[in-house]
């Protein structure tokens, strides 16, 4: 009669959308030198993008500066809440 939650996989939560941003950041660290060019763009969830564009901006601007690339967003309504991914360009 029951079946897990398609979206939190039956775990009944689901991570905040400032944590994913902060998530955001630190794979951009992480992954930073593989990707080609110097504009790492991150395809994310609406909600997660106003995230990175309003209260985690200035941390985005501090990574910019620190790894001399640009970030660029681009907003996927298909995108599970807590999925993400960087390409460069």
């Amino acid at each position: 009669m029951h079946e897990p939650c398609f979206y939190c996989d039956g775990t009944g939560q689901i991570r905040s959308r400032t944590t994913i941003a902060h998530e955001i950041l630190r794979q951009i660290r992480r992954e930073r030198q593989s990707l080609p060019g110097y504009c790492v763009v991150v395809n994310a969830h609406p909600a997660i993008v106003d995230v990175m564009m309003g209260e985690a901006k200035e941390r985005v601007e501090e990574a910019e500066r620190r790894y001399m690339r640009r970030i660029e967003f681009n907003p996927r309504r298909e995108y599970h809440i807590e999925q993400s991914d960087l390409q460069g360009k």
